[in-house]
């Protein structure tokens, strides 16, 4: 077997075990939820799949295992730079949507992020007329003045998603959190760096490995947050509050007592029934937003969880009992505050019902939220 049968050998090995991977796990995860990021993540893996086997026909038609046809290589070789841009872009609203950003959310947020798509398609266009980028030249491809320019597109959503997440994990008290933040912003960057390795040495495919590596991951992270967190309010559910307590719960930390907070929607059932189960579900989402941000600014450790219907569980490590009412004081601003910014149609606040673990105290989860619903109960008469 000559060198060029060879190479183009291993790189049809390389992408048929990578595309069978990535859509292995695209068939596993269809349908696992039906949030916005399942979506994004679906067509992320679509796009790969169209990244590698796009640069597959190329290769193969470079070493003659395929009929070379100038056009149908130009248009291979267009639908690659286009796949991976496209990819780079559903992979960014993923990353966006996982992390509860609000920027995918808002429509004109989503155009304006998609312009460099559309620029890329024009490029392309426009490159089939002046070879900027790439062309064909007696039967050799070579590339144009302006070839990088499809990598900066690319890497432009993968720089800007990983440094957004690099801020977010500055500004984590949680620890697993934070972990998370950085370990999800370190994937860009070494899919980005394999790019720049097959862009020196594009006889080495090296991205697609790494691609299908990184999806992996992506992957089995996605499994874990199904268990583990809750996919309306992407708080971390029961079980893994239950986790969480068990862990962190025999001891004291930094010196600070543990606090839970059994914290509950005012007048929900009323919201639901008058303006219907969307506009519930986005009260929730706010409430988890004002408990989340009211929490960063208390620079303590924490966690809080979705315990059930419009009730959250907050535990939070404090001194004594004046920061957790300066912690209850922000929660109500910041929900007033995020409910003004969307114009919501009703007035949204919760009662907190507040208790401490004592040090060496042998409880349960279960027992401390049960006391601690007591005193809900008391902030709840009061508002009768």
């Amino acid at each position: 077997m000559s060198l060029e049968s060879s190479y183009a050998f291993m790189y049809l090995e390389l992408n048929i075990v990578a595309t069978i991977l990535v859509f292995m796990i695209l068939v596993k995860t269809n349908g696992m939820t039906k949030m916005v990021s399942q979506i994004d993540f679906s067509l992320a893996i679509l796009s790969q799949i169209v990244f590698f086997w796009t640069d597959t026909v190329c290769v193969m038609m470079r070493c003659s295992w395929l009929p070379y046809i100038e056009v149908l290589f130009m248009l291979s070789k267009s639908l690659y730079f286009l796949s991976c841009v496209t990819m780079c872009f559903f992979w960014f609203l993923y990353f966006e949507n996982i992390h509860g950003s609000l920027f995918s959310k808002e429509r004109r947020r989503l155009i304006e992020s998609s312009i460099l798509v559309a620029l890329m398609i024009v490029l392309i266009v426009i490159n089939f007329f002046n070879g900027m980028m790439f062309y064909i030249e007696d039967g050799v491809y070579k590339r144009g003045k302006l070839f990088v320019i499809s990598y900066v597109i690319a890497y432009i959503y993968a720089f800007t998603a990983s440094g957004r997440l690099f801020i977010k994990a500055l500004s984590e008290e949680e620890r697993s959190l934070r972990l998370k933040y950085v370990l999800h912003a370190i994937l860009p960057v070494l899919v980005a760096m394999a790019g720049v390795f097959q862009f020196k040495y594009p006889n080495i495919p090296v991205a697609c490995v790494t691609l299908a590596l990184a999806t992996f991951y992506m992957y089995t992270a996605s499994i874990d947050d199904v268990v583990s967190i809750d996919p309306l309010t992407l708080l971390n559910n029961r079980k893994q509050l239950a986790y969480y307590y068990n862990q962190y719960s025999s001891h004291r930390i930094d010196g600070m007592d543990m606090y839970l907070l059994m914290i509950d929607a005012n007048r929900f059932k009323s919201i639901n029934d008058t303006y219907g189960h969307i506009q519930g579900d986005a009260a929730l989402v706010r409430i988890a937003c004002a408990l989340k941000d009211a929490c960063r600014q208390m620079q303590r450790r924490y966690n809080i969880a979705r315990y059930g219907g419009d009730e959250f569980v907050l535990i939070m490590w404090a001194e004594d009992d004046s920061v957790i009412s300066r912690l209850c004081t922000n929660i109500d601003k910041r929900l007033d505050e995020l409910n003004k910014e969307a114009q919501a149609p009703y007035e949204l606040s919760v009662s907190i019902g507040i208790t401490k673990k004592e040090d060496k105290e042998d409880i349960t989860l279960k027992s401390l939220v049960n006391r601690a619903d007591e005193k809900l109960y008391e902030a709840k008469e009061k508002l009768r």
